[in-house]
Parts: structure tokens; sequence; C-alpha cells
């Protein structure tokens, strides 16, 4: 279930972003993180856009690889790439 304005919820999205942009992208679990936001907004490009980038990351834990993988395989379905 997405967050709108008229549940008076704020989505998760922009902070997730913003903590992005302080560690200049490079923490890939924040990513991670962002495109768990984006997924639970309902915004499946976006989240697929960047669990491919925090896989794509160096720094990106092994132990946490399959579960990134199969997040993006599920955002992946989910917006029909």
């Amino acid at each position: 279930m997405g967050f709108t304005q008229k549940s008076g919820l704020i989505p998760f999205s922009p902070p997730a972003r913003r903590a992005c942009e302080l560690s200049h992208w490079k923490n890939p679990e924040w990513i991670d993180t962002l495109a768990a936001a984006y997924a639970q907004n309902g915004q499946f490009e976006e989240a697929a856009k960047w669990e491919g980038v925090a896989l794509e990351s160096p720094g990106l834990p092994n132990d946490a690889l399959a579960g990134a993988r199969r997040r993006l395989n599920g955002y992946q379905e989910r917006c029909g790439e």
C-alpha cells in the first residue's frame, strides 16, 4: 500500500533520497532502502532502478546480495520489465 496525501502520511522516499544524497550515493544499503521506499509507494520502476544501482555498488555486503537480487526481480515483475 502506497502513501498518499489523503492519508496524511509522509512517504519515505524523500528522506531516503536525502540520506543517499548526504552519503554522496556511496552507501548501497541506503540506496537499497530508497528502492524499498519507492516500492512501498507503488513506484516499481523507480524501485527497480535504484535496486539495480545498489547491486552495482561495490560496497554492498555479500550477505545482502541475494536479498537485493530477489527484490530487484520482484520490482521488475511488478512494473512489467
